[in-house]
């Protein structure tokens, strides 16, 4: 799937170091609202910092929702180009790592092939 000769693959492989440190940067934000939750000084601050935690939760699931189904889709071997899945599909080549995501869809039409 990935040539590294290929500006293509240059490409999808710089999105996957930006997607890893997005979750690096998501994971070390977490890690100091954690510790607020933990050793914060009182009640309201540490319920503050639980509060807070959830919301970079729920952000990075809701980023990552629509990548998500269509890779658990893939491994059930579901067709991603029908139905609700194919909306995901187009949120997913259109978004932040288009042509990561692109490549996946790719990969699956590739497989389907055989």
């Amino acid at each position: 799937m990935f040539d590294k000769s290929n500006q293509n693959s240059q490409y999808i492989l710089e999105q996957i170091m930006k997607l890893i440190k997005n979750f690096s940067e998501t994971l070390d934000t977490l890690d100091g609202k954690v510790d607020g939750v933990i050793h914060g000084r009182n009640k309201i601050q540490r319920g503050y910092s639980a509060y807070e935690a959830k919301g970079v939760i729920k952000k990075q699931k809701a980023e990552f929702r629509a990548l998500k189904n269509i890779v658990v889709a893939k491994e059930q071997g579901k067709d991603i180009h029908r139905d609700e899945l194919k909306s995901d599909k187009l949120e997913i080549t259109g978004g932040r790592y288009g042509d990561l995501a692109q490549a996946i869809v790719d990969e699956e039409d590739s497989s389907n092939d055989n």
